[in-house]
């Protein structure tokens, strides 16, 4: 059984978030889940204190991802992972109090005694009206080769349905309202809250497009995919404005190399909301584009003193008002830890480099309340030729913080419950 978990983990790495202030409300819970079955949570008082905890009786696992939707007295949260071997059932978890304690479930249909690896989940909605898609792969008995599968549960995670979607490659779910988006090699779209499935094209584009991340916002009318085109090997971005029914790739103005993109996020279902894209380019420069329209128009933003060379893992932004708050997070050239944050919605950008032991940021997300900003990001840090989690925060847009853990492994993923 887990206690008090606020933060959990999922391969323990990196952490970052901003420091707290006279608070009007609860804070919010992040959660993340990590390598070697390690969960951690923040303490009530002080976000900056961390403990660990350990599901019962689970052994020999590895969380991979994790997704909690709705507020505090109606929460969902799904962890999920894998394990080393396939004498054991799946990693697939369900908590509906803040990760305090977690129950194990199934996928009826999903093969059983194979290896299976669940490599994202993301919900939406609150409690047991939460609509969830999670995916991952298995290999076949007495074969090397791996099918991939997506299953979407339509009440928090308690029951699940399996979706054939043979040879995807699937690498990130979103879901909003009652929208959920696969990206990967295709875009597999749900409208109907997992009902149904179709597969997606790019009207305009005739080429073959690889999809690292999607994002859906609010309602789900908006949406973004984000990865590279195939052939070109060119940064590539689709947006959708009706749902994920129709997608259509968008151009930058000022970039025309090769790179990926490799996380993205919107703001606001409106035609002023900011969408941001982050990886990396020609000559593995950092790649950071934004815009300021709801997707339809790209530009490369200049970031002062911002390395030559890196990548950019994760980007949130909080909002797109003049005090919003935007982070984007990966590593630079020399393997250090990298943060690029704005505190203008996106206007003006500073680079943050955490000076210390190797490493990167893979996962960051924010939160704001009545009178704070919080930002947690993730990621992992090698110290003595093992990977350790790094953490650092930032709490009402003040100097980033680590905070040491005297654990080793790696954070894969984190969520989010608002206060």
């Amino acid at each position: 059984m887990i206690t008090n978990l606020k933060f959990i983990f999922v391969s323990l790495a990196l952490i970052c978030f901003s420091h707290v202030s006279a608070m009007t409300m609860e804070q919010p819970i992040f959660l993340a889940a990590g390598s070697a079955t390690l969960l951690a949570h923040n303490n009530d008082n002080n976000p900056t204190d961390w403990n660990f905890d350990q599901i019962q009786y689970l052994k020999e696992a590895t969380f991979n991802t994790i997704s909690c939707s709705g507020s505090r007295l109606n929460s969902t949260c799904v962890l999920a992972g894998s394990r080393e071997t396939n004498t054991e059932p799946p990693i697939l978890f369900m908590s509906r109090d803040q990760g305090k304690t977690w129950q194990w479930h199934k996928i009826p249909n999903l093969p059983e005694d194979v290896n299976t690896v669940f490599t994202d989940v993301n919900c939406s909605g609150g409690g047991s009206k939460a609509l969830c898609a999670i995916i991952g792969k298995y290999t076949k008995p007495f074969s090397r080769d791996t099918v991939d599968f997506l299953a979407s549960s339509q009440d928090g995670g308690n029951h699940w349905s399996l979706v054939d979607i043979a040879y995807a490659h699937p690498e990130k779910t979103t879901c909003a309202n009652t929208v959920c988006v696969v990206a990967g090699s295709d875009l597999f779209v749900t409208q109907n809250s997992g009902l149904n499935w179709e597969e997606r094209k790019i009207a305009n584009s005739k080429q073959n497009h690889k999809f690292h991340s999607a994002h859906c916002i609010d309602n789900g009318e908006i949406c973004i995919a984000v990865g590279y085109e195939s052939e070109n090997y060119i940064p590539s971005i689709a947006m959708s404005y009706d749902y994920g029914r129709t997608w259509n790739a968008k151009t930058i103005s000022n970039y025309i190399g090769t790179g990926e993109f490799l996380s993205s996020y919107c703001t606001a279902n409106n035609a002023k909301s900011i969408c941001l894209a982050v990886g990396f380019g020609v000559d593995n420069m950092p790649l950071l584009a934004m815009s300021e329209d709801a997707g339809n128009n790209w530009t490369l933003k200049p970031v002062p003193h911002l390395p030559a060379k890196g990548k950019l893992n994760s980007v949130f932004c909080t909002g797109s008002g003049d005090q919003d708050t935007c982070v984007a997070a990966g590593s630079d050239g020399t393997n250090l830890p990298l943060l690029i944050v704005s505190h203008n919605g996106g206007k003006t950008w500073s680079v943050e480099t955490m000076l210390g032991s190797s490493g990167s940021f893979t996962n960051v997300k924010c939160e704001v309340t009545t009178n704070q900003t919080i930002c947690l990001a993730t990621g992992y840090k090698n110290l003595d030729a093992t990977q350790k989690p790094l953490f650092a925060m930032s709490i009402n847009k003040q100097a980033w913080e680590k905070i040491q853990m005297d654990k080793s492994g790696s954070v894969n993923a984190i969520a989010l419950i608002a206060g």
